[in-house]
């Protein structure tokens, strides 16, 4: 029973007190979670992003939202200002001979 009960403990946050990590074998600070995918512990770590290539946590939550926001931006702005030739007329430019093509264009 002391086993389930040393168990329970370890899963609980403990406010102020330091905690291990059995997974690395080294103390780790509050709200700190182990990414399985880098092998370490991240401080508020909220996920591993494959784009970043490393863990989201404290350290570049904010670099991350922006990287989000300006690649929205960058796309919006490239389906507004990419408006000829649409999806269709490509697709027709790609399956219709040259010279039909030499017409189409002005």
């Amino acid at each position: 029973e002391s086993s389930a009960a040393d168990q329970d403990r370890q899963r609980c946050w403990r406010p102020g007190e330091v905690d291990w990590c059995a997974k690395c074998r080294r103390e780790r600070p509050e709200r700190t979670h182990h990414c399985s995918q880098c092998g370490r512990c991240v401080i508020r770590m909220d996920h591993h992003c494959p784009w970043v290539g490393s863990c989201v946590g404290w350290r570049n939550h904010k670099y991350f939202i922006l990287m989000n926001g300006w690649s929205c931006l960058a796309c919006a702005s490239w389906l507004i200002t990419v408006r000829a030739p649409n999806v269709a007329e490509a697709l027709l430019l790609l399956t219709e001979p040259a010279a039909t093509v030499q017409n189409m264009l002005p």
